[in-house]
């Protein structure tokens, strides 16, 4: 077993590659820290991410349906531990009305041979005073993540964190939040760069374009209407989870990084929600339905979704249409018109269909001519 996982962090197999991304060293310290503390079982699991992710079809094209390890130092559930945060946020933001929205992050300067449960203590406290500030100033909901960074000059941990606020009140700006927090700083801290806040949105009615995003981390599409697109993408960012660029990417510091995180960082939140943004949100007024719009008696049924099916693993689909077959090349090519936004992942998964699938245009037409004969109207003889 421990071979075998062995095995796969170091050469993980072409669909690893795209949902791990350039993560196969963090990969491999985690690994094998797991190994070290007689976790055998949770390393395998955390070896074997992936491998058991299937497609699936459904009478809207094809899905990707995720079997992962759950582990917060896999990049790739690291991240998708955020997608209730993220889909909570949205939701509430396309069915109500929001305050001004500002993004912030929170630093602090880099101390040489500081331990992370040191430099996060340092920083929890001016979070909390910060917060405390907003909440008195207007602001009624956010979102933060605590990110962790190991810094090579500095010889230490560049431990920051990366907030999205809503504020009912149209006087804050970006200078405000920056003077909020470094009025809190202690003499040795430099000032907040301007670079730091930026204003995502002004005060709005309800962004409805963002009723269709589900919050998925990877696998979404990039909305055509400018502030949910504006949206979308910061909350998103500050759900992501950990990466060896992060920890430190050469081999020693990024096995001592992951040895002193693991332990730290153990029973602790990565992703918070405060005020509005922890409830759930209301309801969507589009399924409100009034007495006049009720249909009647002699109304048609509506008419049911058809049944969704698994197609098999992405890896074995992934054989299959190398080998020619015509259903498993028709599934990737519909699984990339799944994933429409500008991250790293949604190109390296364009990259590896297209690579499966060169002739994906030809394959895409006789997809959808298919897919149209089949849903033309047929007439009772």
């Amino acid at each position: 077993m421990t071979r075998r996982g062995r095995e796969l962090v170091n050469a993980p197999i072409g669909w690893q590659s795209v949902i791990h991304g350039s993560s196969s060293a963090l990969r491999r310290a985690v690994f094998e820290f797991l190994v070290q503390r007689g976790k055998i079982k949770t390393a395998f699991r955390y070896a074997f991410c992936g491998c058991g992710d299937k497609l699936r079809a459904n009478p809207d094209g094809v899905t990707l349906a995720p079997r992962g390890c759950g582990h917060r130092f896999c990049p790739r559930c690291g991240c998708r531990s955020g997608k209730r945060h993220v889909r909570r946020i949205l939701k509430h933001l396309a069915r109500a009305p929001h305050g001004r929205l500002i993004a912030f992050c929170m630093t602090q300067r880099v101390r040489k041979g500081e331990s992370f449960v040191d430099a996060r203590a340092r920083l929890l406290p001016r979070l909390e005073s910060w917060r405390r500030t907003a909440r008195a100033n207007g602001g009624v909901a956010g979102q933060l993540s605590h990110h962790v960074v190991w810094s090579h000059e500095a010889e230490g941990w560049h431990y920051h964190i990366h907030t999205l606020t809503e504020f009912a009140n149209d006087d804050v700006t970006c200078a405000t939040v920056r003077r909020w927090y470094d009025d809190l700083r202690s003499p040795d801290e430099p000032h907040s760069a301007e670079t730091s806040s930026r204003l995502i949105a002004e005060r709005g009615p309800a962004i409805r374009a963002l009723e269709s995003d589900e919050g998925e981390m990877h696998m979404w599409t990039e909305s055509s209407d400018a502030v949910a697109r504006m949206v979308q993408y910061p909350v998103r960012d500050i759900a992501q989870g950990f990466s060896a660029q992060k920890l430190g990417a050469d081999g020693l510091s990024l096995d001592n990084a992951v040895g002193e995180l693991v332990v730290a960082l153990h029973g602790k939140r990565l992703h918070e929600t405060w005020g509005t943004w922890r409830e759930p949100p209301p309801e969507d007024p589009s399924d409100t339905v009034t007495d006049a719009e009720k249909p009647g008696e002699d109304a048609k049924p509506a008419v049911c979704p058809g049944p969704t099916r698994d197609l098999g693993t992405v890896h074995r689909l992934m054989r299959q249409a190398l080998g020619g077959d015509v259903t498993a090349r028709a599934a990737f090519v519909l699984l990339e018109k799944s994933v429409r936004n500008d991250s790293d992942f949604a190109k390296r998964l364009v990259s590896f269909i297209r690579k499966i699938v060169p002739d994906g245009h030809a394959v895409r037409k006789e997809v959808t001519h298919e897919r149209s004969v089949r849903t033309q109207p047929v007439e009772d003889g």
